[in-house]
């Protein structure tokens, strides 16, 4: 759509130099302004359906630029283990 107001923009400053300068002829650059004109607002028609994407279903939805939180996976905790070691079962009997 800013494409769009920018032609159209530029289009009045084109007829308000023409109104200053009559020596010019505005024909062919106007038309040429106007043809992308058009071309710019069937190109924003034709995407008007991703406005439907860009906001929330819902007021308590994130937004859709927002990114997604990712929760943070932890490695399961170790668990100690309870058989006995044969080396470690040594070392223990040696140390007693």
């Amino acid at each position: 759509m800013g494409h769009v107001q920018d032609i159209e923009i530029l289009l009045e400053y084109l007829n308000e130099f023409v109104d200053k300068k009559h020596s010019f002829d505005p024909t062919p650059v106007s038309q040429f302004f106007r043809a992308q004109h058009q071309l710019a607002i069937e190109a924003f028609f034709a995407q008007q359906g991703q406005v439907h994407e860009f906001w929330r279903a819902s007021a308590g939805s994130k937004y859709p630029w927002t990114p997604r939180t990712r929760r943070k996976r932890t490695a399961p905790a170790a668990k100690e283990d309870t058989t006995s070691n044969p080396a470690t079962s040594s070392l223990q009997e040696a140390t007693e």
